[in-house]
């Protein structure tokens, strides 16, 4: 899968187009845009999921609070995840005078659009956990070339019962994230506190994938042998 970010009048760039892989090295000269590129794209994927929200029914609540498990077609809510991906995008220009610091109004005539393109992306494998203040754990998991998320509760039974409107949004919240992960996870680094991964080396920037972390040290040593 590809993703294509387009980016307009942010900073010094007028306009720039680029698409995202396992491995995108941006080169330039100094002063030529990157730092607005990485950051620009760094402050988009900390921030997309709070333009919007996917809604489910309260029988659906019912049934994961009666069952302990639920389970979700995520094609029914393809549509909500877009219109949220495209809300994000129109509303991340005005967020930018916070991400770079700058005076308000700065990037007012800043336009952010990324693509996902056409490719079926509810291939991915998920399999994550959430804990609650409940003492208790939010699992969801997905299975390799499913389109079905499972969603379970492991709560002790000690304690108290999870009220449903709680449930209702964790649910929706998780949904939400599951798309995240299947945009996203094979292009970005998906981890809460470190969805971007930069390495500076000299006049080029790196963003990685998570599995290329451990090769930061021998990568950054290629980008000074080849891009000077």
């Amino acid at each position: 899968m590809s993703l294509t970010v387009r980016l307009k009048n942010i900073g010094i760039l007028k306009q720039a187009e680029f698409s995202l892989g396992d491995l995108t090295l941006i080169c330039g000269e100094n002063n030529t845009g990157k730092t607005y590129i990485a950051y620009t794209l760094y402050g988009f994927l900390k921030s997309w999921s709070n333009a919007g929200y996917i809604s489910i029914s309260e029988d659906q609540v019912r049934i994961l609070l009666t069952h302990g498990a639920l389970k979700i077609e995520l094609t029914q809510y393809v549509e909500q995840a877009n219109q949220v991906l495209i809300a994000a995008c129109e509303r991340h220009p005005k967020l930018l005078d916070e991400i770079f610091a700058a005076h308000e109004g700065t990037f007012h005539n800043s336009k952010f659009h990324i693509d996902v393109g056409e490719n079926n992306v509810l291939n991915k494998k998920i399999n994550e956990k959430i804990r609650t203040t409940h003492d208790g754990n939010f699992n969801y998991s997905k299975h390799e070339d499913s389109e079905t998320l499972t969603v379970k509760i492991d709560i002790k039974k000690d304690r108290k019962k999870i009220d449903p409107h709680f449930a209702r949004i964790l649910v929706e919240l998780i949904i939400l994230r599951a798309f995240f992960l299947i945009i996203f996870l094979d292009l970005l680094s998906v981890q809460l506190s470190e969805r971007v991964r930069l390495f500076f080396a000299g006049s080029s920037i790196l963003l990685a994938t998570d599995y290329l972390r451990k090769s930061g040290e021998r990568i950054k040593k290629l980008i000074h042998e080849n891009c000077y």
